[in-house]
């Protein structure tokens, strides 16, 4: 196995993976495409694969990646994450897969729809807007998931400046307060 004391997590976003991980008693780190519900029934399913393989069925420090951008208004939230959801379908687009994973994009749909969609569900999931629905949606996905590493994709913008401004708004105004509310439930 690794060397005592370094971190392994296996990227897991699709039911071979999860395989894959809980059979090897290594923790995941689930994508951000997928909501709370999902990346918890993906924990699920660790569990159970795992106790199947000889491995202990809980107590993995999972993890999950979502995007974290703090802004003023709704209209600048939906801007950033139009932004970063066209450069995501148009690389969908490009991948070419080598395992037979779920695509993350209909290649079939328009463009302008599939970046909507995708806008719409990172905004509807993550933490990205005002301070308050970054603080709550980050509470949320770690509650309802289980996860308690979070990587937070802090480059949805795109700006260098703003970008490091979005870093130090996430670390005094949100993580703060999403570690109060967590280490009070």
């Amino acid at each position: 196995g690794p060397a005592a004391g370094t971190p392994v997590y296996l990227a897991a976003n699709s039911a071979a993976s999860v395989r894959l991980a809980a059979t090897r008693g290594l923790p995941m780190l689930l994508f951000f495409d997928k909501d709370a519900d999902a990346k918890a029934e993906m924990i699920a399913e660790h569990a159970h694969a795992a106790e199947a393989a000889g491995h202990p069925g809980t107590g993995y420090p999972h993890g999950m990646a979502v995007f974290a951008h703090v802004t003023d208004d709704d209209a600048d939230a939906r801007s950033v994450m139009c932004r970063s959801a066209t450069e995501f379908v148009r690389a969908s687009r490009q991948y070419q897969l080598l395992l037979d994973v779920p695509q993350r994009v209909d290649p079939g749909m328009p463009e302008s729809q599939a970046v909507d969609r995708v806008a719409e569900a990172a905004l509807a999931n993550h933490p990205v807007g005002s301070v308050h629905s970054c603080v709550e949606r980050l509470v949320e996905q770690v509650r309802r998931t289980g996860c308690r590493r979070v990587l937070c994709q802090v480059e949805v913008s795109g700006d260098h400046d703003r970008v490091l401004a979005n870093v130090k708004r996430l670390g005094h105004e949100v993580l703060p307060e999403v570690r109060r509310q967590l280490a009070a439930s």
